[in-house]
């Protein structure tokens, strides 16, 4: 059966495999879980998921054989992945579920760590999404439904920096998904 709709909630649920279309060009084809880990492109991370993925405009560094990436607000280190991807400017993605609430950041140890302000706290039963902003840039965090934050706090926050997503900045392909995945979308891995 083939049954078509905008709905990506729809389509999540009740397919075996997704055919994803923008303008009457496929962008991915998968299964759903398979294009919600590994989107092809940026449009693919943006309307699979709910809400959609967060970006951050960053550059991709290589020192000493290790991956960094610099947003600016905060820079994560790469463990475990491809060392042979070129430096460049980089879309950033992060699912909301990868940005972490952390309460009691260890002393001394602010590696990875970045502040923000809660702009509107959005209790939702069995999760809380936090909607943040940090030098002007604004994403979503799902957290903890009994996450103490509130509209008005600064909160710290850390990074999943297994589960991020890079795309090339110019074309919004992707350029690297975790160790072990593939993607069977139309985009170029590192």
């Amino acid at each position: 059966v083939i049954y078509v709709t905008h709905d990506q909630v729809e389509a999540m649920t009740m397919a075996d495999r997704i055919v994803l279309v923008k303008d009457g060009v496929i962008q991915q084809v998968d299964h759903p879980q398979a294009i919600y880990e590994a989107p092809a492109n940026i449009f693919v991370a943006e309307f699979m998921g709910s809400p959609g993925m967060n970006f951050f405009k960053a550059r991709l560094t290589s020192q000493d054989g290790e991956l960094s990436i610099d947003a600016g607000f905060f820079k994560i280190r790469l463990q475990g992945r491809p060392k042979d991807v070129q430096e460049q400017d980089v879309m950033l993605g992060v699912r909301p579920e990868d940005i972490i609430e952390v309460r009691h950041p260890e002393a001394g140890s602010a590696s990875g760590y970045f502040h923000s302000r809660v702009d509107l706290a959005e209790p939702l039963g069995s999760e809380k999404l936090l909607h943040l902003v940090s030098r002007d840039i604004s994403f979503v965090a799902r957290v903890d439904p009994r996450s103490p934050a509130q509209s008005g706090d600064d909160i710290t926050l850390a990074i999943n920096t297994e589960r991020v997503r890079l795309f090339d900045a110019r074309t919004g392909n992707a350029i690297l998904v975790a160790a072990g995945e593939t993607n069977n979308g139309t985009g170029e891995l590192g």
